[in-house]
């Protein structure tokens, strides 16, 4: 009887511990990452009152007869399935979707938990802040390289989220465009002057070996002294007066008329000149060297003691107006290299048939963008006839400087020999004993020059050009046709060169107007790169370069040439300026992703977690942390999606995945049980007490 009691005893026992069990499951239904447990029974031990015999030749075999005596907890297991995601949208909430652990540790060891539950510290560490203990990572996310700052240090497993740290910016190096130019748009238009009537030699077309005297329009023949007067503007407006002197040869013809002219209209002069010819029906046709607007007029009127003599000339109209070639504008922010921003301007302006350059710009007070070593200017995008972007053409020109008006004798250009007291230019007498001309500048470089002194007495235009060419190293002055100065750069790129001749203030005998300089070619290097100094980084000496992408070579990924309006704009430029961590974002592969104020986002680290062989062999302990035992194996430490590893759900927590009904069905399974049992001792104990009765 004593062992039944035992056995009851036991019963009780075991129901107990269900109870536990089953109480500990409910109390922790909602405890965030919880996993709920199950308890297995097994027999205690067994009272063997006969063994069991094999059979006989003349009987069989009998069972053994054995009597239990009692139950005992044979194991508690641990429930791993997933439990549900409560959405928390906190960032810092992690959930893992599938199988693994979050490693936490605090220096004394790790522990691991499926609580993901996390926020950041005041030192910026991602902790349990239940515990404080630190979060995890894996690999060198985070780790500096040779473009990314330091979030992590290397050897500290530690994860840490420094907001409030500042990244420092990067200049710009590339700019992207994008978008179409217009096919339709104008090049420039060069302004075209023609007389109102031709002029004729026996009815036919006049051409240049024509003798003026011979033309239709001559009703009385010129004699010689007399003069054809040649009065007008030139392109940028500066006036003409000047004429052409018949010297009764047969040199008097239209070409010595047109040489008079294209000499007054600086046709050999770059940016700035015309050029006045015959065409085909015998008309005077004076047509501008460049495109763009233009301020010419030209009058041709006879000077002769016949009121009536001489060649009749008819009016000048404008036949075709100057233009300049269609502009389209874009700007975008750029960063320096102390990562500041600066706005550059682009225009597109075409310059020729599927043909356009493009010119930066930028507000003085921010930087030079043009000048000696730097460089505005992208000449030559072209395009296919399908629109396509075909490239650049890698146009390189030199600097090229040339005075806006001519030195002259007696109205036709001067040259080399001309003394610089007999010019046209020169008005109140000859220079006085003593007197000086002064030049000045800068030279390719950006070098000053002078002012260098050149004695007047005896000087020629050639002793001006000289003494330029003595003081302007990296640059070559000459004399054109026309008369005017030229002062071009030994290379071709942009330059800083610039020019001044002036009479010197003390002089004391005639004076000689001197004509300004004028930019007649600018300078380009060909490739597709624009350099510029900003102001406050000049002291260091190097300009900023940023390369311009037009697109891919027979494609439509960049600038288009197509019918339609005009979007081109510049899309896209990777510098950036300084920021400052302000928030995080982790990934489902456990990359905490940090946004600065900047708009830029950079990997601070990588959450590990931790995977076993077996993960029911983990040791429960508090605040829902799981440690390590001889039975797990040792943790597999890995990114998450790696391996057996799970994903991780951010801005979500795994709810407790204690399932309350089936719970209670063990509760009332346990009551039962412990019932029951409690009855069968109570009867065994009643079965004793009436023993004990029988002694009596």
């Amino acid at each position: 009887m004593l062992s039944s009691l035992f056995s009851s005893a036991s019963a009780l026992s075991a129901s107990q511990t269900l109870l536990n069990v089953v109480g500990n499951n409910l109390a922790n239904s909602n405890t965030v990452g919880f996993k709920a447990q199950h308890v297995e029974f097994a027999t205690q031990f067994t009272q063997t009152l006969q063994a069991a015999s094999a059979p006989s030749s003349g009987s069989g075999g009998t069972n053994p007869i054995q009597i239990g005596n009692g139950v005992q907890v044979g194991a508690t297991s641990t429930n791993l399935t997933q439990g549900t995601f409560e959405s928390t949208g906190n960032p810092y909430d992690l959930a893992i979707q599938g199988s693994g652990f979050f490693v936490v540790g605090n220096g004394s060891g790790p522990m691991y938990t499926r609580a993901g539950a996390f926020s950041p510290d005041s030192q910026g560490y991602l902790v349990d802040p239940a515990t404080g203990y630190r979060v995890q990572r894996t690999g060198t996310v985070g780790e500096a390289t040779a473009t990314s700052p330091a979030f992590q240090v290397p050897g500290i497993s530690d994860v840490r989220i420094p907001l409030g740290m500042t990244i420092p910016g990067s200049a710009t190096q590339n700019v992207n465009f994008n978008g179409n130019l217009n096919s339709s748009a104008s090049p420039p238009v060069a302004a075209v002057l023609t007389s109102g009537q031709p002029l004729t030699f026996g009815g036919g077309a006049a051409t240049n070996a024509t003798p003026l005297n011979s033309l239709d329009q001559t009703a009385i023949p010129y004699a010689a002294g007399d003069k054809i007067q040649i009065t007008g503007s030139r392109f940028d407006g500066s006036p003409i007066t000047a004429s052409y002197t018949i010297t009764g040869t047969p040199s008097d013809t239209m070409g010595s008329l047109l040489n008079t002219i294209n000499a007054q209209f600086l046709s050999s002069t770059p940016g700035e000149g015309a050029t006045a010819s015959l065409d085909s029906g015998g008309h005077i046709v004076l047509k501008a060297n460049q495109g763009g607007l233009s301020n010419m007029t030209l009058s041709i009127v006879n000077n002769t003691a016949t009121p009536n003599g001489g060649t009749k000339f008819t009016n000048f109209t404008q036949t075709v107006a100057g233009k300049a070639g269609d502009t389209a504008t874009t700007a975008i922010q750029v960063y320096d290299d102390q990562f500041a921003p600066h706005t550059v301007t682009f225009t597109y302006t075409k310059t020729a048939p599927n043909t356009w350059d493009v010119a930066a710009s930028m507000d003085p007070k921010d930087g030079t963008i043009s000048g000696f070593g730097l460089d505005n200017i992208v000449s030559g995008l072209t395009f296919n006839e399908n629109g396509s972007f075909q490239g650049v053409a890698s146009t390189s020109k030199a600097e090229l400087l040339a005075t806006q008006s001519p030195f002259t004798l007696n109205g036709m250009p001067a040259d080399l020999s001309t003394p610089l007291g007999s010019t046209d230019q020169h008005t109140g007498g000859a220079y006085a004993a003593g007197d000086s001309i002064q030049i000045s500048g800068t030279t390719q470089n950006g070098a000053p020059v002078g002012p260098i002194t050149l004695p007047t007495t005896g000087a020629t235009v050639g002793d001006l050009i000289s003494t330029i060419n003595a003081n302007f190293p990296g640059a070559t002055a000459s004399l054109d046709a026309s008369g005017n100065i030229q002062l071009r750069s030994a290379t071709t790129g942009q330059s800083s060169m610039s020019l001044k001749i002036q009479d010197t203030a003390t002089n004391t005998g005639g004076k000689t107007k001197f004509s300004a300089t004028m930019e007649a070619v600018k300078g380009t290097d060909g490739n597709d790169n624009i350099s510029f100094q900003i102001n406050n980084l000049a002291g260091f000496g190097n300009p900023q370069s940023i390369k311009l992408s037009f697109g891919t070579a027979n494609a439509f990924d960049g600038i288009t040439q197509l019918g339609g309006g005009t979007s081109a704009a510049a899309s896209f430029q990777d510098g950036y300026a300084q920021g400052t961590l302000q928030s995080a974002t982790v990934g489902q592969d456990g990359i905490v992703t940090g946004q600065f104020t900047n708009g830029r986002t950079e990997q601070l680290a990588q959450i590990a977690i931790a995977t076993f062989t077996n993960p029911e062999g983990l040791m429960r302990s508090t605040n829902n942390y799981f440690a390590a035992t001889a039975n797990t194996g040792p943790a597999v430490i890995t990114t998450p999606q790696s391996g057996s590893a799970g994903s991780i759900q951010s801005g979500s927590l795994e709810s407790s995945n204690v399932d309350v009904g089936a719970e209670f069905t063990q509760l009332v399974a346990a009551q039962r049980g412990y019932q029951v049992n409690a009855q069968a001792f109570s009867a065994a104990n009643q079965m004793l007490q009436e023993t004990a009765g029988l002694l009596r």
